[in-house]
């Protein structure tokens, strides 16, 4: 649970803030997931804000292929946050 203390702390490269705008769907329509996200560095110095709208269609009429979609934009936001920290340049949690 954050904040972190001790050796969890320590052991911390990156921690990302996701602040969830909308995230809701329509039966036999779409899910949207909009999404304002930040990665930041050990010692709390910014890296990384950037916003993602994701959307998924939802194949049913039910609530389990809404729920599928909601998972599918999920997953969607979790590769983009993980391809952004791929991105930055080795060592840039300690130059900052």
């Amino acid at each position: 649970m954050f904040p972190w203390r001790g050796v969890v702390a320590r052991s911390i490269q990156y921690q990302v803030v996701v602040a969830v705008v909308r995230f809701d769907g329509r039966q036999d329509g779409d899910v949207t997931l909009d999404a304002r996200w930040r990665v930041l560095a050990s010692n709390g110095s910014e890296l990384a804000f950037q916003r993602s709208t994701v959307i998924q269609g939802v194949e049913g009429s039910d609530y389990e292929p809404m729920i599928a979609a909601m998972d599918r934009a999920l997953g969607i936001l979790g590769q983009e946050i993980a391809a952004e920290i791929r991105a930055l340049p080795p060592g840039e949690e300690a130059r900052r």
